[in-house]
């Protein structure tokens, strides 16, 4: 058993994405024993315990040795606690390969363990799990083809998935309307009145301009959580939804993102904070994401081309109030602008990157950078950007002209 590094509760195991999912699990799991848990509980329940490595099959050894953090993808945390059939609970924090760090937290028993660890190795989008990436590739195929024609790929780029904007799409549009509907909006995911399937509504036209509907089975997890599996395009109207057991008034309502139109239009009036300790974490955590030119560079000198270029960008933003992009954050659940950035000063090209400015109280406070295929992909979820800097088919070919 290997100890990690020690905060407080659950927090020293990883990054907890949300604190009421996690609750809602733990307290499923105690269901039948009499006994009920709040945040605090879980916290000093975890606090003296220390985490296992699990491997890709969810198994903590390797011939009798523990599981070597190269091979971790997964972090377990055993309570104690059982259910009432005598299973004990264990929370799982899986590694975040992107940031080089565990998120959770995922409680589940001990019988279900390699279950759970099984189904992150599975080709999904957000919680719409698929048996294989051939058949998650015939869906999107699927999609793309009775969709009206946009760009789903990134010009120039063939390795990897394809259509990745699309497949990034479907995941966040689904995992918001999920979100949606937790907070009691109506109509956001439609259930058959078995409750054995689910609609929901794309916001993609089709070509002859009827909403995309998908159908799901609804699974759920021994935590209570929900997942869905073999999804497809429901093409089947009024008879399709009595077969399946759906109401005729069955009509999936569109996600939104925004209350007013404002929250998605730059503010030319706002600053933007462009003070130390900002550019700083800007500059320095994100190397990799600057030109090759400007990563060995002097931070300072850096961050004189990066304001330079921010300026420029408001200036331009005040001719044209699109040329500011806006997108959804779903790890935050917040609207954030993107601003694109040319560090050269040149427009005969696509821009370095894209600068993500968050809205706080009348200013605007630059988060990070973003390729233009990453900011691409959190913008289409809004709506499909008309901006040139910032269309999948001059991305990586040609010329990007302001």
């Amino acid at each position: 058993m290997k100890a990690f590094q020690t905060t407080y509760g659950l927090k020293k195991f990883g990054y907890i994405r949300d604190f009421s999912a996690q609750l809602a699990q733990f307290n499923y799991l105690l269901r039948g024993t009499g006994s009920e848990v709040g945040y605090s509980d879980i916290d000093s329940l975890v606090d003296g315990l220390q985490a296992v490595n699990l491997n890709s099959y969810g198994c903590d050894n390797f011939h009798g040795a523990p599981v070597d953090e190269k091979y971790c993808v997964c972090r377990a945390v055993r309570t104690g606690r059982r259910t009432s059939s005598g299973e004990e609970i264990v929370g799982l924090f899986f590694r975040n390969p992107k940031r080089r760090s565990y998120e959770g937290v995922t409680w589940t028993t001990s019988g279900n363990v390699k279950t759970e660890v099984a189904m992150v190795r599975r080709p999904h989008l957000g919680s719409i799990y698929f048996p294989s990436v051939d058949s998650l590739a015939s869906f999107l195929g699927n999609v793309a083809e009775r969709a009206i024609p946009e760009p789903w790929d990134i010009a120039g780029k063939t390795e990897g998935d394809k259509f990745p904007i699309l497949k990034s799409y479907i995941g966040n549009i689904f995992e918001r309307l999920r979100r949606e509907a937790a907070e009691g909006k109506s109509g956001k995911i439609v259930y058959s009145q078995d409750g054995q399937h689910i609609l929901f509504n794309t916001n993609l036209p089709d070509t002859f301009g009827n909403d995309i509907i998908i159908m799901a089975d609804m699974r759920k997890k021994v935590n209570g959580e929900e997942y869905y599996e073999n999804p497809s395009m429901f093409l089947s109207g009024l008879k399709g939804k009595r077969q399946y057991g759906f109401s005729d008034d069955a009509n999936p309502v569109p996600a939104t993102f925004f209350e007013d139109v404002n929250e998605v239009i730059f503010q030319s009036s706002w600053e933007i904070d462009t003070n130390y300790e900002q550019l700083s974490h800007i500059i320095q955590d994100n190397r990799d994401r600057f030109p090759k030119e400007y990563q060995g560079r002097d931070a300072q000198e850096v961050a004189g081309d990066l304001q330079k270029s921010i300026s420029l960008a408001r200036r331009m933003a005040r001719r044209n109030f699109k040329y500011i992009a806006p997108m959804y954050r779903p790890q935050t659940n917040c609207i954030q602008l993107l601003m694109p950035i040319y560090l050269s000063g040149s427009y005969r090209k696509a821009p370095d990157f894209a600068l993500v400015l968050t809205p706080d109280d009348g200013i605007y406070v630059p988060e990070t950078i973003l390729s233009i295929e990453m900011a691409y992909q959190d913008a289409r979820l809004i709506a499909m950007p008309d901006e040139s800097w910032l269309r999948p088919d001059t991305l990586l070919v040609g010329a990007c002209a302001a």
